[in-house]
């Protein structure tokens, strides 16, 4: 092949990697979808390719743009992983077991060192462009400004597994039964998670006198954003008492009930509540009627055909059911 053809070659390679970016691009402006998502994506790498090889047989200084045709590609990789990383996070963080949740952060981490691996690639690609084209031609503007943003895409990206939020939250307003909060202790005496207490409701301080009085005062952190699911404390309490359901409960009662004489108050609550059980054994059915409930997802409270079947249960078997 001539020279005249590899440059034909090359130009007509790098008029079609700046098409496809261009492509790739306006897609953005209606990314809705996965499919969408994908095809943005292979895109950008088709325009990567189509500038590379544009490179490969152009001689020095035959195509100008393809540098920076690269920068732009690469600074938007970086922005796309970055929405990613955040999508995921998401997910990741409301995972329903710590183990699914700390696997959804090992993607998050890889989505963010693609980031980073893009924005190094475009800042290479910018610095070619200016040798190429001059530091101040067009070309290489446009290439300095792609670096930039896939800088701020990347230290983005890093911010997110940097601010990653270990702890459960201790919910205080009435939306939430406090005996969320127990399972969240419970927790806590076990396996020694984090806790963060919700802020500013009434029931704050009731919530900090709680963990104190059951030694976890060393498991509290500061209130910050987007905490684990509380939903993954009921595995970690399971996996407890799984492994020694003796020292799990005796662990919790020596916590939560201590060893001092009940108190009269309580006693003076309760008696009259049990009267009339004498000794028989005792099942406590709990009924929940909780007002987050009530207002998001009414089926989490309890429906009164199931309470009547368990309370038909707890009598066949020769216990005394106790509604609470």
């Amino acid at each position: 092949m001539t020279d005249d053809a590899f440059a034909a070659t090359a130009e007509s390679l790098e008029r079609e990697a700046a098409r496809t970016l261009d492509e790739a691009i306006a897609l953005v402006v209606r990314l809705r979808g996965r499919e969408t998502r994908e095809r943005h994506r292979r895109l950008l790498e088709r325009a990567i390719d189509q500038a590379e090889r544009a490179l490969t047989v152009a001689e020095s200084g035959t195509v100008r743009r393809a540098q920076s045709i690269l920068a732009r590609a690469h600074a938007a990789r970086a922005e796309d992983a970055l929405h990613g990383a955040g999508q995921l996070s998401l997910s990741a963080q409301r995972a329903p077991t710590r183990g699914a949740c700390d696997e959804g952060w090992c993607r998050v981490e890889s989505l963010v060192a693609a980031a980073e691996d893009a924005s190094l690639a475009a800042q290479v690609a910018a610095k070619a462009a200016v040798v190429m084209a001059g530091a101040s031609s067009s070309v290489a503007r446009a290439a300095r400004v792609a670096v930039e943003r896939a800088e701020v895409a990347a230290r983005t990206a890093r911010k997110i597994v940097d601010d990653r939020n270990h702890a459960y939250t201790f919910h205080t307003d009435l939306g939430f039964s406090f005996g969320e909060g127990w399972y969240l202790a419970a927790a806590a005496r076990l396996a020694g998670v984090t806790i963060q207490i919700e802020p500013g409701t009434p029931g704050t301080a009731h919530a900090e006198r709680f963990l104190r009085d059951a030694g976890l005062l060393d498991r509290l952190q500061p209130y910050r954003s987007r905490p684990r699911a509380n939903k993954q404390t009921t595995d970690v309490v399971a996996r407890a008492f799984r492994a020694d359901p003796l020292g799990a409960q005796e662990e919790l009662r020596a916590a939560f009930l201590g060893d001092a004489p009940i108190a009269t108050p309580v006693r003076d609550w309760i008696d009259p509540r049990l009267a009339g059980g004498g000794d028989r054994r005792k099942v406590l059915l709990w009924i929940r009627d909780g007002a987050h409930a009530h207002a998001h997802q009414p089926s989490r409270n309890t429906v009164y055909a199931e309470l009547v079947e368990l309370t038909r249960r707890v009598h066949e078997v020769g216990f005394l059911p106790i509604l609470v």
